[in-house]
C-alpha cells in the first residue's frame, strides 16, 4: 500500500513538472518513449524532469507514507480490513 501510494505521488509530481516544462517549453505534444516510434534526443525532457524531481522535498513524501503506515486499511464498506491475525495455541 505504501508503495502504490509513493508511486502514485512521485507520477503526480512528474506529470505537473512535465506539464511546466512543455508549458515554458512551447511543446504541444508530450509522450511517453512506449507511446512513439523515434524522436530525435533534443525533445527528451527525462533530464529535465528527474533533475526537477530531485530538487522536491522528499521529507514530505516520506512523513506521508508513515502516517499512512499507521492507518487501517478500509474495505469498500469503510470497515477495517484485517491483514493477518496473530495466533496462539493452547497446550
Amino acid at each position: 500500500r505504501s508503495q502504490e501510494y509513493a508511486s502514485s505521488v512521485i507520477l503526480g509530481q512528474a506529470n505537473t513538472i512535465l506539464k511546466d516544462i512543455s508549458d515554458k517549453g512551447g511543446y504541444d505534444l508530450v509522450m511517453t518513449s512506449n507511446q512513439m516510434v523515434y524522436a530525435k534526443p533534443k525533445y527528451d525532457l527525462t533530464d529535465q524532469v528527474i533533475q526537477k524531481l530531485n530538487m522536491l522535498d522528499s521529507a514530505e513524501i516520506v512523513k506521508k507514507l508513515k502516517d499512512l503506515e499507521n492507518q487501517p486499511l478500509l474495505g469498500p464498506d469503510g470497515k477495517p480490513i484485517v491483514t493477518h491475525q496473530a495466533v496462539s495455541a493452547k497446550n
